[in-house]
Formats: C-alpha cells, structure tokens, sequence
C-alpha cells in the first residue's frame, strides 16, 4: 500500500494485524485470501484515483474505504 499511497502523496498511518482467511465463495478463483487493514491519509480529491489502482492491481481481491473523521 505504501507504494500506492506513496504516488499520490498519502501515507500509511497505522498497519493492523493480518489474518488469513477462508472465504465464503471463490472470488477471482481464489479460495483463501490474506485481509489487511490499514488507516491511511490521502487528501480528498485523490481517493478516486486512488479506488482506481486499487481495483487495477491483482493482488487486491477486494476493498472497502471509509471515511473517518
């Protein structure tokens, strides 16, 4: 994620736990997958941009941001 965020000035503020887990359904013919969580902070006006690499990369089955304020 750093290297995501890193592109559009955002940073990484703190890194949670890893899990592995085993999902319901397949998704992208993967059975098992490794959930991160991150608080990050990235300005408003890049999060679209930033939803967009997100879905790009491979190595991302799925995401979910929210917005903390």
């Amino acid at each position: 994620s750093d290297l995501l965020l890193g592109s559009l000035d955002g940073k990484v503020l703190k890194e949670l736990p890893v899990s592995k887990k085993t999902l319901a359904y397949p998704i992208q013919k993967q059975g098992s997958a490794t959930m991160y969580e991150w608080n990050v902070e990235i300005e408003g006006s890049k999060v679209e941009e930033f939803k967009k690499k997100l879905s790009f990369n491979p190595l991302v089955l799925r995401y979910l941001l929210l917005k903390q304020d």
